[in-house]
């Protein structure tokens, strides 16, 4: 049960920040302005949003593997209970 629920607080996580990388990517411009006062600003948002987007990448990653082992115990543990009801 710890293992599940682990792995839903890193589920969570996962998605705050994709919602946090929402907000974020809702400020950017799709339009290269010559100002550069707003250029630097563009600049620094993409770097942010790459940031964010390695780190979301990142943690799917380990959501994913991580749910994949509590699956595979949780097969396993069923297949040595099931084997020892037979005998």
């Amino acid at each position: 049960m710890l293992f599940v629920v682990s792995w839903c607080v890193l589920a969570t996580a996962v998605l705050a920040l994709a919602l946090y990388r929402f907000f974020v990517a809702r400020g950017e411009d799709a339009y290269i302005h010559v100002d550069t006062g707003h250029v630097s600003q563009q600049q620094m948002l993409v770097k942010k949003l790459d940031s964010l987007d390695r780190w979301g990448k990142l943690l799917t990653i380990v959501a994913a593997v991580y749910a994949l082992v509590i699956g595979g115990l949780f097969m396993y543990s069923a297949w040595i209970e099931s084997s020892t009801k037979i005998q």
